[in-house]
């Protein structure tokens, strides 16, 4: 999948990440292959992100113009890890990743508050409704994890 789309093998990850979070829930007796797994993906994924930077799971066009909003980062990826840590959370805690799922949503809502749509980019000026959708549940699902997060509105009326 790396070799023809990057983004396939990062929402690979992604997806069955989700998958496998919403079959341990169903599945208890399950549930701790199904973390190991999860645990896994996750922790390659970050490591990933951190060793290589976020053009990794990016299409190359990425490269092409300049985000708007800077520093520079993808919605795309920010969305869907925080999902991925949050559903993980939810099949069964998992205290270090409780911060690394709070500083990723803190980061998007500081950064949508500082937007005029409330939307940030996936790629170079192009804002993904996917990709703010999936933040804004990511968001939401921290809520239930862990209570109220800052609203987005607080700064815009």
């Amino acid at each position: 999948m790396r070799s023809t789309n990057a983004e396939w093998d990062f929402m690979g990850r992604t997806f069955l990440v989700w998958s496998l979070a919403e079959m341990g829930l169903r599945n208890p007796a399950a549930k701790a292959e199904y973390l190991q797994t999860m645990d896994q993906i996750i922790s390659e994924t970050l490591s990933i992100e951190k060793e290589k930077g976020m053009y990794f799971f990016l299409m190359p066009y990425a490269h092409r113009g300049e985000y708007v909003m800077q520093p520079a980062r993808s919605q795309f990826l920010d969305s869907e890890i925080a999902l991925m840590l949050a559903a993980r959370r939810l099949v069964q805690e998992r205290e270090d990743y409780k911060p690394l799922l709070h500083e990723r949503i803190e980061l998007m809502q500081s950064r949508m508050r500082r937007s005029p749509i409330l939307s940030l980019e996936s790629y170079p000026d192009e804002c993904w409704m996917f990709d703010n959708v999936l933040a804004l549940c990511a968001m939401r699902l921290t809520d239930c994890l862990d209570g109220p997060t800052t609203p987005l509105s607080s700064n815009n009326g």
